[in-house]
């Protein structure tokens, strides 16, 4: 256990590594394959990434027992990673870029950070080329960056990332989104007190006077009001703001509705880069601008892509409008275990499916992408009004046993206008895909000679 770059001590009954200025807890634990330098396969046999904290035991320097309860004893040879105590294990990102402009990052190499690569808030038109989280050759590291290797959050312009390697983080390779702050209290017609509700969004900067905003359902994730402009915004606290609107929002609001600031999204490019060998997702994007994911090699634990919204505890949004995914290589995704997970996964996060209404992202094109997958499930789509998934090569693989070899390989729910057409799919056993559709879908156009056959 012990190394001269990560030292840990005795206390409180747990066992601490010793960091500059501060010590770090046991916690938030995930159990890493040596041989493919990647979490282990089904993993949530062995940890589930656990936020509490378990008794250490040194039984002698360098040998320490860990007392804790999970399903099966992790293989000997395995490497033990823990990221720390939750909500404390984030504190100091590579980079931070706030009320930015122009920016370009170009060949630039993160080797290790205790939190994010790069995190950039309310900045505008950013570019890294050449930008790589990668792990120092000789080390013998496992881990990157404890956290997303780039987040990008109420940016505006345009964000580009291409020619970058993305490995071995603890959290995704990227994440584009909006943030919705909650409505905690109405006090007039014209003026609402809103929260950031994550602790890990204190002091988050969400508006300015002239921004334009919208309010969204707490349940049903859609807007409640046309656009308004924020003529004043009066900071309480690091996390409660009063925010007053150009018009009255009278029986338009309650309780826990979202506000969300339309102004603050950027288009993106994402293209010719490598996610390969971490913990979670590769990109979260959630835009509702022009954005295209080329040309990428994609290989995480969870879903590749995903495409999601909550009002229940990050609070990210928006929606996508006009999303392009095409000519990426997808291999062994989703080998994480713990939930059935698709490739690719469109769901906004609604609390019941009695919710599930109206539509959330817009006019998404999946096309001409190679997709080698062990388990079951590709796509997975919710809500979404324009969907072509097409000209896409499947092939299943024998890379790992399949975790959820019953879900259907593509599932519609709730979404209108879907072109499925011209794909072609290899599995193992020779039969053809599996396609779910909802008695909510409509306008569903299936070529009759595509790879897949509906079970429902």
């Amino acid at each position: 256990m012990e190394r001269e770059d990560s030292p840990y001590e005795k206390k409180d009954g747990f066992h601490f590594t010793k960091g500059e200025k501060y010590d770090q807890v046991v916690g938030q634990n995930i159990i890493w394959n040596p041989e493919t330098m990647a979490p282990l396969d089904d993993h949530v046999k062995y940890s589930g990434f656990d936020v509490f904290q378990f008794p250490a035991e040194e039984i002698e320097p360098g040998i320490v027992r860990l007392t804790t309860r999970y399903p099966e004893v992790p293989p000997v040879g395995s490497v033990f990673i823990s990221k720390g105590e939750y909500l404390y294990n984030r504190q100091n990102p590579a980079f931070r870029l706030f009320k930015s402009q122009n920016l370009t990052f170009n060949n630039v190499n993160i080797y290790h950070a205790g939190a994010m690569g790069l995190i950039a808030e309310r900045c505008e038109n950013i570019t890294l080329d050449g930008f790589n989280v990668v792990l120092k050759e000789g080390e013998g590291r496992m881990v990157t960056t404890t956290a997303d290797a780039t987040h990008f959050c109420n940016c505006k312009g345009e964000v580009i990332i291409r020619n970058c390697t993305f490995e071995n983080m603890l959290d995704d390779a990227t994440n584009i989104h909006g943030t919705y702050v909650r409505v905690n209290k109405i006090l007039d017609d014209y003026r609402v007190a809103v929260e950031t509700y994550h602790p890990h969004q204190n002091d988050y900067l969400f508006g300015e006077v002239g921004d334009s905003v919208q309010i969204i359902h707490k349940d049903k994730l859609t807007p409640t009001t046309e656009p308004l402009v924020l003529t004043q915004v009066e900071r309480i606290n690091e996390k409660i703001s009063i925010l007053t609107f150009n018009e009255s929002v009278r029986d338009k609001v309650e309780l826990y509705y979202g506000v969300e600031n339309i102004s603050w999204y950027p288009t993106a490019i994402l293209e010719n880069n490598i996610v390969r060998n971490n913990r979670a997702r590769s990109f979260l994007i959630s835009v509702p601008r022009k954005v295209i994911v080329r040309n990428n090699y994609f290989s995480s634990q969870m879903a590749s892509l995903r495409i999601t919204g909550d009002l229940g505890l990050w609070n990210e949004s928006g929606p996508c409008d006009s999303l392009i995914i095409e000519n990426n290589t997808f291999e062994d995704c989703v080998y994480g275990g713990g939930g059935a997970q698709s490739v690719i996964m469109i769901d906004p996060q609604y609390d019941k499916d009695s919710d599930i209404s109206g539509r959330y992202s817009r006019n998404i094109i999946i096309r001409n992408n190679e997709i080698k997958t062990f388990d079951s499930s590709i796509l997975l789509a919710i809500s979404v009004e324009g969907l072509i998934f097409e000209g896409n090569n499947i092939a299943q693989t024998d890379t790992y046993a399949p975790l959820f070899p019953n879900s259907p390989n593509l599932k519609i729910v709730n979404s209108d206008q879907v072109y499925i057409g011209n794909n072609t799919y290899n599995s193992l056993l020779g039969s053809k895909g599996t396609l779910s559709i909802d008695e909510k879908t409509t306008k569903l156009n299936l070529d009759n000679n595509d790879a897949f056959i509906s079970v429902n």
